[in-house]
């Protein structure tokens, strides 16, 4: 029989008011901040938080916030490279970029709001098209990070650019690199690149007449400059407790004992909130605290090389009145001197043994009655941070710097099984309690992990194999807690947060698990592949912005496993679509040619077909416009060129009825592009381009008519409306009998005519 597992999942994550990975947004009312990979909405004055934005499935940590002109759309960029715009009034995204390699580190809005530049750690800049949802063009010539850009107006009544994909003006970008580019629009290149600053630009800023930038750097020194930087204008010259190290909860879970980096021992009263009692216990670093399983009795361990052992005694909280609430109190026993820093100290739930972890990665295993010595495990090669002990008091689990973690026995101090456990320092193990196997009545011996490595992990220390592993962290793991009942586990980390995962009633099997992982790998190795900006992508077209790895604009392409996807998606359509078609033109040609008679049924229809009752080129185009605006461009890259051939007979029929002119289009113009030079060599490309070119010619000049038309209409009902407002504004408290004096003596109001 399989053996199966119950699955753990994320369930909340608390503890944050804001992170600091990124920049926050202040309306003068609200507070937009970032909280990891979700991004909180505060009530400044009410200090409640109204909102909070999150995406199922995304782990990505939040670096950049800005807000768009129209005021209810803000643009949200993260470290996994990608932008998302959100509705602040809904709470949703409305739609993801994904064009960078690295982290997003600055992000602007044109004036309009129609346009949004995204700078990277990756050194480039894409501009996006908010309207349409697509990259335009990635621009390439920073040499580290990008920190701030600003969009600038067109200098001069210059010619405006005659591309339907970018509008004019220039753009201001600064880098760590301590360049300040300005880059044209229209030509898609940087036409000025400045030395600003001797160390990093960390923000730039433009006056609203943009006639100055203001910059400023790491060195505290801040910059203005002309914008025609014709000459620099001016130059500016800006001018404890110990640590919590360890805790435990004292018995009754009313109060808890506190660690400190100095060697003291806080006791908190919960209820109260309050400091109740301070004991100077070590003369350094208190690195570890236990109570042991009776309740009787607290150990500490110090970087002092003493282990102490404390008893609890209870004690009237208020001294003078001897029937006030009775407080924990600790009383110092005895102490064991150690060789080494003590850094780990763990009583077994049984309460016969006591093990202590020391600097000189070995552990001690001693008799707690007597503190007679009675193992040593040896075999880390860098001191042990953490331990735990079995339910049943039969294994212990050791954890360490060298990344490993070792199961021993405590019978004779064997050690069953050595296990490569995280790629960074492993900073605690925590066996999980009072788990018996359901049918058999026996004691597991699961446990977990954390480490460096920003992952919490799940483990069978019977037959040593890797459950679960979960992520969700975006910085180390120091510090793991699992329920009595092993319902749940709490992770605290380095990004401040702390994070619940629960026990789901969801079976979990090994193989099922594996089969995912090496699924994830392989996707990201195809991903990782396709994303190499060595990587061809089509035949390209002279003057197209995708180019080589040197060249300042380039095609915004990034493939994931979404756009992987959909471009497999629409290949499958394709083989379908032309599977059906092809069966049909057979039987057509065989009914001709007199081999069939006319009582011969016609091939059946695809069952995917018949069950949508769509017509091949109809489920076609279903398919293709199932795929989001973002991710069309990078899923047709997808698309080897035998099915770019097929799928342009498909664009002609669509063009020839007239079905989604603008999808088609983009969908045309974006194959010629990429696959200029193998098209125009191919004859049989040329001459199905030709009937393609007049049917879209065509259905485009009536979309241009109905445009017309309608800016016609627009234009009628403004000067309408115009002509209106003006009449009411000169006839305002006049009668007919007033007007007629006034034309007669000459004086007839002039009506303003404004043309549109």
């Amino acid at each position: 029989m399989v053996q199966s597992y119950l699955k753990h999942g994320p369930t909340e994550a608390f503890g944050l008011v804001c992170s600091a990975s990124s920049s926050s947004y202040y309306d003068g009312k609200l507070a937009y901040v970032p909280a990891l990979e979700d991004v909180l909405v505060w009530d400044v004055k009410k200090g409640q938080m109204v909102a909070m934005w999150h995406e199922t499935g995304h782990r990505a940590e939040v670096t950049c916030i800005t807000r768009s002109p129209q005021k209810d759309t803000f643009a949200v960029g993260y470290a996994d490279g990608s932008v998302r715009l959100w509705s602040a009034s809904t709470g949703s995204v409305i739609t993801t970029f994904n064009g960078h390699k690295k982290s997003i580190t600055a992000l602007t809005f044109d004036e309009a709001g129609a346009r949004l530049a995204s700078g990277s750690q990756d050194t480039d800049i894409i501009l996006w098209d908010v309207v349409a949802e697509a990259g335009i063009f990635r621009l390439r010539g920073h040499r580290d990070q990008i920190t701030a850009a600003r969009f600038i107006k067109a200098m001069s009544s210059t010619v405006p650019s005659t591309s339907t994909n970018v509008a004019p003006g220039f753009l201001l970008t600064s880098s760590k690199d301590t360049f300040m580019k300005l880059w044209d629009l229209s030509t898609q290149h940087c036409v000025q690149t400045v030395v600003a600053h001797r160390s990093e630009i960390w923000t730039l800023d433009v006056n609203p007449e943009q006639k100055l930038v203001f910059t400023g750097s790491g060195e505290g020194e801040m910059k203005a400059w002309r914008l025609d930087h014709e000459a620099m204008a001016s130059g500016l010259q800006e001018s404890e407790t110990g640590e919590d190290c360890s805790s435990t909860f004292l018995p009754g879970d009313r109060q808890i004992a506190v660690g400190t980096k100095n060697g003291e021992i806080l006791v908190y009263d919960i209820a109260s909130s309050s400091l109740v009692d301070t004991i100077q216990a070590h003369t350094a670093t208190i690195w570890s605290m236990h109570v042991r399983a009776d309740g009787q009795a607290l150990v500490t361990g110090s970087a002092d090389k003493d282990v102490k052992f404390w008893e609890f005694e209870q004690k009237a909280a208020d001294s003078d009145n001897p029937h006030s609430a009775r407080l924990l109190s600790l009383v110092h026993v005895r102490t064991l001197k150690m060789t080494d820093d003590v850094l780990s100290v763990r009583y077994s739930p049984n309460g016969k043994l006591l093990a202590v972890s020391l600097l000189d990665s070995t552990v001690k295993v001693f008799y707690q009655d007597t503190l007679k010595f009675f193992l040593s495990l040896y075999g880390h090669k860098l001191p042990v941070l953490s331990m735990d002990i079995s339910a049943d008091s039969k294994l212990i689990v050791t954890c360490s710097s060298d990344k490993n973690v070792k199961i021993w026995g405590l019978d004779f101090g064997d050690c069953h099984k050595s296990i490569f456990a995280h790629d960074e320092s492993v900073m605690q193990v925590a066996f999980e309690k009072n788990d018996i196997r359901e049918g058999e009545g026996k004691q597991t011996h699961y446990f977990w992990t954390v480490g460096k490595d920003k992952m919490l992990k799940y483990w069978d220390g019977d037959k040593f194999e890797l459950i679960q592993k979960l992520e969700g962290h975006h910085g180390e793991v120091w510090a793991l807690a699992v329920s009595n009942q092993g319902k749940f586990v709490v992770t605290g980390s380095h990004d401040k947060s702390v994070r619940v995962w629960e026990k789901l009633d969801e079976p979990l099997f090994l193989e099922e698990e594996r089969e995912r992982e090496l699924e994830m790998l392989y996707e990201t190795g195809i991903a990782d592949n396709l994303n190499r900006e060595d990587a061809a992508i089509g035949s390209g077209v002279e003057g197209a912005p995708a180019g080589p790895a040197g060249a300042e604009a380039t095609g915004v392409t990034k493939q994931t496993a979404e756009t992987l996807m959909a471009g497999e998606r629409i290949m499958e359509a394709l083989e379908l679509a032309d599977g059906e078609i092809a069966a049909f033109r057979e039987y057509e040609e065989a009914k001709t040619k007199g081999g069939l008679s006319e009582q011969v049924a016609p091939p059946p229809k695809n069952q995917v077909l018949a069950a949508y009752d769509l017509e091949p080129e109809e489920y076609v185009l279903k398919v293709v416009e199932r795929v989001t605006g973002t991710a069309l461009y990078d899923a047709l890259l997808v698309l080897p060129f035998g099915k770019v051939v097929s799928l342009m007979q498909y664009l002609n029929h669509w063009a020839q009825k007239e079905w989604n002119i603008i999808l088609t289009s983009r969908i045309i113009f974006f194959l010629l592009k990429t696959h200029h030079h193998q098209i125009v060599t191919n004859r049989v490309m040329r001459t199905a381009l030709i009937p393609l070119r007049k049917h879209l010619r065509e259905a485009l000049r009536k979309q241009k008519d109905i445009l017309n038309y309608n800016l016609a209409a627009l234009r009628y009902i403004k000067r309408q409306s115009d002509a209106q407002l003006t009449a009411e504004f000169f006839e305002k408290e006049m009668d007919e009998e007033a007007v007629r004096e006034r034309i007669a003596d000459g004086k007839k109001r002039k009506r303003v005519s404004i043309k549109a």
